[in-house]
């Protein structure tokens, strides 16, 4: 039983490695800054915190762990928007640039 579990096992990583293709960490995610590294692990340790103090609704803590909260989401957000801003404008940019057909070209193509 146990070689036919480990067989079973092989043969899905086998697969897994031929036609899962493997990204490098924040592949996907190419606007991330290390600014929202530093939020994160903000926002993460704060919320420990609060998880260690019983959750209050309210308070020093809470507050502290809603503003770190705020802060990351905001930040990641203004990352996007940044990112899709960019590529918005450089792709625009490339248009005015792109020549067209040529009256030459289009006569040679009209039939």
């Amino acid at each position: 039983m146990d070689n036919l579990y480990q067989d079973i096992v092989n043969t899905l990583v086998a697969g897994a490695n031929l036609f899962v293709h493997a990204r490098r960490k924040c592949f996907f995610k190419f606007w991330w800054e290390e600014e929202l590294d530093i939020l994160k692990a903000a926002a993460v340790d704060s919320r420990r915190l609060w998880k260690a103090s019983g959750k209050p609704r309210y308070g020093p803590i809470f507050d502290k762990r809603q503003q770190a909260r705020l802060q990351y989401r905001h930040r990641i957000r203004e990352c996007k928007r940044f990112n899709d801003e960019m590529y918005i404008n450089e792709l625009h940019d490339a248009l005015l640039r792109k020549d067209g057909p040529t009256p030459q070209l289009l006569e040679m193509l009209s039939f």
